[in-house]
C-alpha cells in the first residue's frame, strides 16, 4: 500500500499497489494534512493543521489513536524515531510522542 494526500487536502488516499486503484480514504482531520509517517508497526501517523496527530489502522482503514497536539507549532514533519516515539517539529518548535 501507499498512502498519500493531495496538498490542501485533510483526506489521505491509501492506495493499493496490485491493483493500482484506491483501497480506503482515511477521513478524519479538518485541517489540511502536512505530513504522513509509516511507523515500524505498520500503521500510519499523519498530522494536520487541525493540531491533532493521529494513527491509523490500514486494515480497518480507521484511527486508531489520536494526539492533541500544539497547533502553535504549525507541523510541517513528522518522523518516528529509532525508540518508537514520534517527532513533529514546526516553524515555532518540535514536540514528542510517546
Amino acid at each position: 500500500h501507499v498512502a498519500r494526500t493531495v496538498q490542501q487536502n485533510s483526506l489521505i488516499n491509501i492506495i493499493d499497489m496490485n491493483l493500482g486503484v484506491i483501497g480506503c480514504q482515511l477521513a478524519g482531520h479538518s485541517g489540511n494534512v502536512k505530513s504522513l509517517e509509516m511507523l515500524f508497526d505498520g500503521k500510519l501517523a499523519s498530522i494536520s493543521s487541525d493540531g491533532n496527530l493521529f494513527l491509523w489502522n490500514l486494515n480497518t482503514c480507521e484511527i486508531y489513536y489520536r494526539f492533541t497536539t500544539n497547533n502553535s507549532l504549525y507541523h510541517y514533519y513528522l518522523k518516528q524515531l529509532s525508540n518508537g516515539f514520534l517527532l513533529s517539529s514546526g516553524l515555532n518548535g518540535s514536540q514528542v510522542y510517546d
